[in-house]
């Protein structure tokens, strides 16, 4: 989260972190790079960080799967559902009110709640679905999809 507000800042300043905007290195082009990190991080909401934190652990999981299709993410979508019997590229056991979603090809796996996994539905619906629940989003993408290989 301070990494992402730093390079919001940079942006928003229309800096890049190289010698055309911090030439030489010198003590006073380190004291205004301390100056815009300073700056950057002093208003972060720290109940948004703490919420932030909270998903990680699922966040992590997704980030260290690599580049997922349209198949994969709409069967990690089933698999946070609990949906553990029709799974194809995840595997899906529940331990309580637990679950543990394992991704094979890469050795990976998670363990989070069913209250989690509510959360964690949410995030994959909004950075991967277009917002769209899992249902509407693979049938418009195999939709799409069968649309551009009739094109072709």
């Amino acid at each position: 989260m301070c990494f992402m507000a730093l390079k919001k800042r940079l942006d928003d300043d229309k800096l890049t972190l190289t010698s055309k905007h911090f030439p030489g290195g010198g003590e006073q082009n380190q004291k205004k790079l301390a100056k815009i990190i300073v700056e950057a991080v002093a208003n972060l909401d720290l109940k948004e960080y703490d919420e932030n934190l909270i998903r990680t652990q699922f966040q992590d999981f997704l980030e260290s799967l690599g580049e997922l299709d349209m198949h994969e993410i709409y069967d990690l979508a089933q698999a946070l559902q609990g949906n553990t019997q029709s799974l194809v590229f995840f595997k899906c056991k529940e331990e309580g009110d637990n679950l543990e979603i394992t991704y094979p090809y890469y050795d990976a796996s998670t363990e989070i709640s069913k209250d989690e996994a509510v959360v964690d539905l949410k995030y994959l619906e909004d950075k991967y679905m277009e917002g769209l629940d899992a249902e509407s989003w693979y049938g418009y993408r195999q939709s799409l999809e069968k649309a551009l290989n009739e094109r072709d």
